[in-house]
């Protein structure tokens, strides 16, 4: 009984730190261009495509927060649309879109994890309710902040704001819609050519469930090696975690620390060591004994 509950606590403990995927955090498009350079001109395009799967019923958890379900779904059906891994180019992360300065008030080590965002959203809106009397006057604050709306009043855009949330909020209201917590899939298709010397055609998926567990898998047809490849991360905190890699007959395992644009990734076992290095668009990538220096943007 003891050991069941430790796993309950320890799974527990997981979910509440972890975040999604690396590779979806840091996608900006639907598309990365790759240039390698291994002493000759070798070419690289992967091609991704995502799409939507549920990956955690939010009606019944959302109950625990405490706040009205409907209102919460509206909220963050207009500012994520539900996706655990969404991030704006002004640095608002999340399901609750929560700027990293909220999250240290609000005292949310990871505003990715859509747990702890849920519980941050419903306790920052039960201190505005002390504010403001009515669910419009609540989201002007939400949007534009206390301080502004109280001295100069709401913004246009945050009256905008409060109509789409409260149109949502009453079809969620009368439809009862049954919704859920979202995470992407993504499809990969990778080609490289380094004439006379390889060619490298990886084609193949990854997707998270909450990011407790993080999956890539597909197959490899190449000069070096073919066969199906699989790679897991198993997240400890928001940038780190443990890595398991198993391509061909080979296993690696090893540690990835990587925040949205920069990382590294050190994995060791049979064969070759593999090792990943990035900051900004520039990396370096090692891999079956070659290094090759790449420059990667996202469209």
């Amino acid at each position: 009984m003891r050991k069941i509950l430790a796993a309950v606590v320890i799974l527990a403990s997981l979910i509440f730190i972890a975040d999604p995927l690396t590779d979806i955090i840091w996608m900006r498009g639907s598309k990365d261009n790759y240039l390698y350079f291994y002493g000759g001109t070798l070419f690289g395009v992967e091609y991704v495509k995502a799409f939507e799967v549920p990956t955690f019923p939010s009606d019944p958890f959302l109950k625990f927060t405490g706040c009205d379900v409907d209102f919460l779904k509206a909220i963050i059906r207009n500012e994520s649309n539900f996706r655990v891994h969404a991030t704006s180019s002004t640095g608002a992360l999340g399901i609750a879109q929560i700027v990293r300065s909220t999250a240290k008030w609000l005292k949310v080590s990871n505003p990715y994890n859509p747990i702890s965002s849920s519980f941050a959203m419903c306790k920052y809106l039960k201190y505005l309710s002390k504010k403001f009397k009515s669910k419009t006057e609540i989201l002007w604050a939400y949007h534009d902040g206390e301080g502004a709306v109280k001295k100069r009043g709401p913004s246009v855009v945050a009256k905008n704001y409060a109509k789409t949330v409260m149109h949502f909020y009453e079809e969620y209201r009368k439809k009862k819609k049954w919704d859920w917590f979202k995470d992407r899939v993504l499809l990969k298709v990778r080609f490289d050519y380094l004439p006379l010397f390889s060619y490298d055609l990886r084609f193949g998926g990854a997707f998270s469930l909450l990011g407790v567990i993080d999956l890539s898998c597909g197959y490899t047809l190449s000069d070096v090696q073919n066969g199906p490849f699989i790679k897991s991360y198993i997240r400890i905190f928001h940038d780190l975690a443990f890595v398991f890699d198993m391509e061909a007959s080979k296993k690696y395992f090893g540690a990835s620390f990587w925040d949205i644009n920069r990382g590294i990734e050190v994995l060791v076992g049979s064969g070759y060591g593999k090792a990943k290095l990035q900051v900004g668009n520039f990396g370096m990538d090692l891999a079956r004994g070659r290094i090759s220096v790449f420059y990667r943007k996202g469209f």
